[in-house]
């Protein structure tokens, strides 16, 4: 799935235009990117946790010559599913939803 098919999710779903819908698609991925690159964890809920991860130094090899190196200590971003998004994956129900849509103007149409 790419930002374009999301934009339209949050189109179809929203009733907003497509410029909104790009701006808060990619404020949200923004948000979630500088959080991360500081060192903090972000929770959403019934969704996931998106969480930075030390990875420790490790012994490794060049695959073209097979000589030993080390590749250094690494920080990496790591996502853990959560809640009905991992009930969702678990039971491959495409239909359901993480969150209750609210009724009215936001009501799935």
């Amino acid at each position: 799935m790419s930002i374009q098919i999301l934009t339209a999710a949050v189109v179809r779903d929203t009733g907003v235009t497509h410029a909104v819908a790009r701006t808060a698609v990619t404020s949200v991925f923004d948000a979630i990117a500088r959080s991360l690159a500081v060192g903090e964890t972000i929770t959403i809920s019934n969704f996931g946790t998106f969480a930075p991860v030390t990875l420790r130094e490790r012994r490794s090899h060049n695959p073209a010559t097979g000589a030993p190196l080390t590749a250094p200590e690494t920080v990496v971003p790591r996502f853990r599913a959560r809640g009905r998004l991992r009930d969702m994956v678990r039971d491959q129900d495409p239909t359901a939803s993480v969150r209750k849509l609210p009724a009215g103007r936001y009501a799935r149409r």
